[in-house]
């Protein structure tokens, strides 16, 4: 049985601070793509119309090549899956508690798998005399947002 390839989506871009990242990722597969004689089409997304626009898709896969929120987090992926279209990444419920990273933490923990420890911060609590106090209890630390940028 011979296996068709579908016609293939490359979604890039998104409107946030991982813009740049994921049209540096979709150049990479772009180049695999054309190196193997692969046809696509590439979409620049844009959160605000993308559940219309991606309505004229329905006949392709979508390879995700987007970073962080609308990319990453869920969403776009439960637009995809709503409109029957097949996509590369993982699915909505795993995709939105592994962007959150204090939702992965917590279910970390639940499930005694070992992890650094955390706490949550508001940015606007966020000042020198609690970094001083984070320093003396943790030695080490990281600050991260809790939905943006690599975990």
């Amino acid at each position: 049985m011979e296996t068709k390839i579908k016609k293939i989506l490359i979604l890039e871009g998104g409107y946030n601070e991982e813009h740049n990242v994921s049209l540096q990722s979709s150049n990479e597969v772009k180049k695999i793509f054309n190196k193997k004689n692969i046809s696509y089409k590439t979409l620049k997304v844009n959160p605000k119309n993308f559940f219309k626009v991606i309505k004229s898709y329905k006949n392709f896969i979508c390879f995700n090549a987007l970073h962080g929120p609308f990319g990453e987090d869920g969403q776009i992926q439960k637009i995809l899956k709503d409109n029957k279209i097949k996509f590369t990444h993982s699915g909505i419920n795993s995709s939105k508690l592994c962007f959150d990273k204090s939702l992965t933490k917590k279910l970390v923990y639940k499930n005694r798998i070992l992890t650094p420890k955390f706490i949550e911060i508001k940015i606007s609590k966020l000042d020198e005399a609690l970094l001083k106090k984070i320093k003396i209890k943790f030695n080490k630390f990281i600050i991260k947002p809790n939905k943006s940028g690599s975990s």
